[in-house]
């Protein structure tokens, strides 16, 4: 929650280790492919966007898009 807050006020740089966090926590607790592993996978590529990092970005979410799949 206090990611999206950073990465809604323009500051993804700080968004950043509080996603990578939540999704380290995540893969230890949750089943690969969990919903919600997906939707913070998803979030470090709006980061990524955030950033003009096209290319991570790009790889991010299609990563976060393979875990729903």
């Amino acid at each position: 929650a206090l990611a999206q807050v950073y990465l809604g006020r323009g500051r993804p740089n700080e968004a950043s280790p509080l996603l990578q966090s939540a999704r380290e926590i995540l893969d230890r607790v949750l089943p690969r492919g969990h919903p919600r592993i997906a939707y913070v996978v998803g979030e470090q590529g709006f980061v990524h966007l955030a950033q003009r990092d096209w290319r991570a970005a790009y790889a991010v979410l299609q990563q976060a898009t393979d875990l729903l799949v």
